[in-house]
């Protein structure tokens, strides 16, 4: 599905990403740990075509789409449900992710669509018409992951899908992204807390300075010495 092969990317004169290599598989959840400054969301808006890179490739279903502006990633089908979600505050949840299917290609199938983010996340059709600054943090994360579903995605990043909720709701949040796995679209979970994402994935890349320092099967990983000390506290 994607393949990221040495890639460099700085912000400002800090060199963020350092020889960076991964591929993520159609139809899998990954994970991608690390620490917070880890590089984790400078990873993920770069392959989004957010940041210019000094070195490197980034393939697309055999595809270079390294230097891609975001508009074009997102035409390909890579999306994206933010760190922190960034609705927008003051219009409802059916204008947000009305949003989400700005694309031509998604236009048509806008009502379909609608009522398959419903079917998954129920909790938001009785929410349809509150505005977005009036939810809940559970409820936020709902919509952004449904805005995100709105531009019929294959691919899908979920940066810190985790914070600020508590785990009954992530474990909700967890078991609904399997079915979208399920479904055929291939999932990148962006996290701090590696006892979910590594619960609830395939396979995980840990992200240190830059780096991927480990990368492996989610249940080999959980069993590292290494993650084990630095991310699991055992």
């Amino acid at each position: 599905m994607l393949e990221i092969s040495n890639l460099f990317v700085r912000r400002g004169a800090s060199q963020v990403i350092r020889g960076v290599s991964c591929n993520f598989k159609q139809g899998e959840i990954a994970a991608l740990l690390g620490s917070n400054g880890a590089g984790k969301t400078t990873l993920i808006e770069s392959i989004m075509g957010l940041h210019p890179k000094d070195k490197g490739t980034i393939a697309l279903r055999n595809q270079d789409v390294t230097h891609c502006s975001a508009s074009q990633i997102a035409r390909l089908g890579i999306a994206c449900a933010p760190e922190g979600r960034r609705l927008f505050p003051d219009m409802t949840v059916l204008e947000n992710l009305e949003m989400g299917a700005y694309l031509r290609r998604a236009r048509p199938r806008v009502k379909e669509n609608i009522e398959q983010v419903y079917s998954l996340f129920p909790a938001l059709k009785s929410r349809a018409d509150q505005v977005a600054l009036s939810l809940s943090g559970g409820e936020q994360q709902m919509t952004a992951i449904g805005r995100a579903l709105m531009s019929n995605p294959i691919l899908l990043f979920i940066d810190e899908l985790s914070l600020g909720l508590s785990p009954k709701i992530c474990q909700d949040l967890f078991r609904t992204i399997r079915k979208i796995a399920e479904g055929g679209v291939s999932i990148v979970i962006v996290e701090q807390n590696a006892i979910l994402a590594l619960k609830h994935s395939q396979r995980a890349y840990v992200l240190e300075s830059g780096k991927i320092v480990l990368e492996g099967p989610s249940e080999q990983l959980r069993n590292n010495e290494h993650v084990r000390q630095a991310y699991l506290g055992i």
